[in-house]
């Protein structure tokens, strides 16, 4: 069983995720939250998310668990 603070995959190592956004930013904030929450997938989704922002990055990033995705892990 990983120790990790990351996300992981079924090999146990951090998963790379992608979060396509027309903004430039380097922490994700409760305070940046829209209606339908963050994104994140594969660097293809991340791409169709973007394809009419303009303009628009993706972020290649890691996603730590912290207390609240605990939480929500343990949801139905």
């Amino acid at each position: 069983m990983t120790t990790s603070p990351y996300i992981c995959g079924v090999d146990e190592k951090p998963l790379v995720l992608f979060h396509g956004t027309p903004a430039t930013f380097t922490t994700f904030s409760a305070g940046h939250l829209n209606s339908v929450g963050f994104h994140f997938g594969c660097r293809l989704q991340a791409e169709h998310r973007i394809r009419n922002l303009n303009p628009a990055y993706i972020m290649r990033v890691r996603l730590r668990c912290g207390r609240k995705m605990a939480e929500l892990r343990g949801m139905g």
